[in-house]
This record gives C-alpha cells, sequence and structure tokens, in this order.
C-alpha cells in the first residue's frame, strides 16, 4: 500500500524531486501541497486506487505525510483495487 500511495502523492507533488528524496514521513505541507491540492490528491487516490477515504479520516492529521495516508487507509482495510497507472 505504501508504494502505491507514494506513486500516487509524487504524481500530484508541486516538486516531486524534493519530496521523494524526504521520504514518506516528510510533512506534506512542507512540500507544496495546500488545500487544494491536498483535495485534488484525495480524489486521485481514491479514483487510482479504487479506495474510498471513510469521512472521519479525510483531515489534516491524515494528509500530514506518505506514511499517515497509508496508515488511515490500512487501518480502514482499504486495499488498492490495481497498480496505479505511472
Amino acid at each position: 500500500m505504501l508504494a502505491a500511495v507514494t506513486e500516487v502523492v509524487l504524481r500530484n507533488a508541486p516538486d516531486r524531486a524534493s519530496l521523494t528524496s524526504a521520504g514518506p514521513d516528510a510533512p506534506l505541507p512542507e512540500h507544496g501541497f495546500d488545500s487544494l491540492r491536498v483535495v485534488r490528491l484525495l480524489v486521485d487516490l481514491e479514483e487510482t486506487l479504487g479506495v474510498t477515504f471513510p469521512s472521519d479520516a479525510v483531515t489534516a492529521e491524515t494528509f500530514r505525510s506518505i506514511r499517515a495516508i497509508t496508515d488511515v487507509l490500512t487501518a480502514s482495510g482499504a486495499a488498492p483495487a490495481a497498480p496505479p497507472a505511472g
């Protein structure tokens, strides 16, 4: 799940290189993820991975890092429907 989430997040990152080198625990807001970009990321994750975020998990805390997103999806029992299209 971490690899699939990482690919989608990197695809939406304004600076893919800096986020890639920072790793999965890097704070997304520090890498250009404002509220609008997070909404786009949420939609892309749901469409690409075939998952649905629980409504109570759509928070700033959930989208603080790649690992936080992955942890929420894993805890909710979500699994990617297919590998992300690269």
